[in-house]
């Protein structure tokens, strides 16, 4: 199993990586980090 960090920015297809991530049985998502994006840092938080 490979354990991975994934660093967003919460647009949709950033979103779509962490559903897959999450649900994908040889990985294992340790945590999530946000960067500035389209989104405010709040809203990227509340998205995310």
């Amino acid at each position: 199993m490979e354990r991975i960090i994934l660093d967003v920015d919460s647009a949709g297809d950033d979103i779509l990586a962490v559903l897959f991530a999450a649900v994908n049985p040889k990985l294992r998502l340790e945590g999530v980090t946000t960067v500035t994006g389209a989104a405010g840092p709040i809203e990227q938080v509340t998205n995310v």
